[in-house]
């Protein structure tokens, strides 16, 4: 929490009667390697993107290191999938070929 806290409110109150900012004071990071700073991300872009659009009106989150960057920008066709057991009961289906995905 130290290393992001210039975007914390640190005046917050704890359940410790203490401010945030109090409670990671004295917190250090003995390995910037685990913990990265800031200012040396591990990668450009965030952890997770949001999605929004016709699949996702409601949005919906993806972590971007799972899919290949050519999917982090998409215009055409897509299969949605609700939950992993759809996925793996229908990804390998022959009926779902490009002339019949809506």
């Amino acid at each position: 929490m130290k290393e992001v806290a210039p975007a914390l409110d640190l005046d917050a109150l704890t359940v410790t009667g203490r401010t945030l900012g109090e409670n990671i004071a004295p917190a250090e990071n003995f390995n910037e390697e685990v913990i990265r700073p800031v200012t040396r991300p591990l990668t450009p872009n965030g952890g997770i993107a949001v999605l929004r659009g016709n699949l996702a009106p409601d949005g919906a989150i993806i972590k971007p290191s799972a899919a290949s960057p050519e999917l982090m920008r998409h215009r055409g066709r897509a299969v949605v999938f609700d939950t992993i057991e759809d996925y793996k009961r229908r990804v390998d289906d022959p009926c779902w070929t490009s002339t019949n995905i809506a």
